[in-house]
């Protein structure tokens, strides 16, 4: 019982977003080729290291990135980030239909795996997202 009024409580927001015309700031490209312009830090592969980082940035109303906020594990997993992060256009939050400023954060994680040192990222956009009008 409990799943099913969980279920049509996320219909009813998700109605709710839509018929509001609400969206929040994406990339252009979508998030899983973002996460290919990441390039993993040679010196973190060469070193064995893994890491994460919380990523936080305000997008204006015409999609322009106003403010970029990295807290990472290791200092040299913000360059890559940033860089991957200017590099791509980015579709401004909507309300009542208008764009408007927004932000989105997500975490990134760097990891490592396999004897050659094969790297994977994970990009996971936090479903918590704050707007400003």
């Amino acid at each position: 019982m409990k799943n099913i009024f969980s279920f049509i409580l996320c219909l009813f927001i998700a109605n709710v977003c839509y018929s509001q015309g609400m969206a929040d700031p994406a990339p252009v490209i979508g998030w899983d080729s973002l996460k290919s312009l990441i390039k993993y830090p040679e010196v973190a592969q060469r070193s064995g290291l893994d890491g994460f980082a919380d990523v936080s940035i305000t997008i204006d109303s015409v999609g322009e990135i106003n403010n970029v906020q990295i807290y990472s594990s290791q200092q040299l997993f913000d360059a890559p980030i940033r860089e991957a992060l200017y590099k791509t256009k980015w579709i401004p939050a909507k309300y009542q239909w208008k764009y408007i400023n927004g932000q989105v954060s997500f975490p990134i994680h760097f990891i490592l795996k396999g004897i050659l040192g094969d790297h994977r990222l994970i990009i996971e956009v936090n479903p918590f997202k704050e707007r400003k009008k």
